[in-house]
C-alpha cells in the first residue's frame, strides 16, 4: 500500500501523516516495532494489517455536517485519533474504526468510557504511542501501565504500543519536519 492508495478525509494530523508517509508499508506489512500487550514477555505479536484503501479520519470539528459516513466506511482500513466519537456522528465519520492511533495524553481520555472503546468497539486495533517515561515497561510507566490494566479487564482489546527505538525516531522526523523538539 502506498499514499496515493490512502484516501484522506478531512484534517490529517501530524502522526497520521509521518505514519502514511514513512513508514505505512512497513506497519501494514510486519513491524516488530509495535508490540501487542498481550502475552507481550513471552511472545510480542507484530501488527499486522491487509488494507486496500484507507481513510484517515481526523476528530476534528470539520467533519461535522460533511456527511461522508458511508464513503468512510467503505475503505478496506479506517483508521482515527485519540478519542475520536463515531457514536451519534455516524453520518458525518461513519461507524467503522479498524485502527486508532491513540497520543499517551489521551489515554486517560479512553478510560473515561472504557466499554465504549475497548468492549463495544473490541475489533478496533489501538496504537498508542508516547515518551519512554511514560511507556517503559519496568513498572514507572504510568500510561504502559494504564494500559496493562485495561488488557486485564478487557483481554480482547488489542492493544499495541511503540518502542522507545520508534519514538526515538518519531521525535527526530518531528524536529526535522518542524524544527521543533516535541
Amino acid at each position: 500500500m502506498t499514499c496515493e492508495d490512502t484516501n484522506t478525509i478531512a484534517g490529517i494530523s501530524f502522526l497520521a501523516y509521518f505514519l502514511c508517509v514513512t513508514y505505512l508499508d512497513d506497519i501494514l506489512a510486519l513491524d516488530p516495532e509495535l508490540v501487542f500487550l498481550k502475552g507481550e514477555e513471552n511472545n510480542p505479536e507484530p501488527l499486522q494489517l491487509d488494507c486496500d484503501l484507507c481513510a484517515i479520519v481526523s476528530n476534528s470539528g470539520q467533519m461535522v455536517g460533511q456527511k461522508v459516513g458511508n464513503e468512510i466506511d467503505q475503505s478496506s482500513c479506517i483508521w482515527r485519533m485519540n478519542n475520536a466519537p463515531t457514536k451519534g456522528y455516524e453520518e458525518d465519520v461513519g461507524h467503522m474504526t479498524m485502527i486508532r492511533v491513540v497520543s499517551h495524553t489521551s489515554v486517560p481520555l479512553l478510560l473515561k468510557n472504557p466499554d465504549y472503546f475497548f468492549k463495544e468497539a473490541n475489533t478496533t486495533i489501538y496504537v498508542i504511542w508516547g515518551p519512554f517515561r511514560n511507556m517503559r515497561k519496568d513498572g514507572n510507566g504510568i500510561v504502559y501501565n494504564m494500559l496493562k490494566k485495561t488488557v486485564d479487564v478487557y483481554p480482547n482489546a488489542q492493544i499495541y504500543v511503540t518502542t522507545e527505538k520508534r519514538m526515538s525516531y518519531c521525535d527526530g522526523v518531528f524536529k526535522k519536519e518542524t524544527g521543533k523538539d516535541r
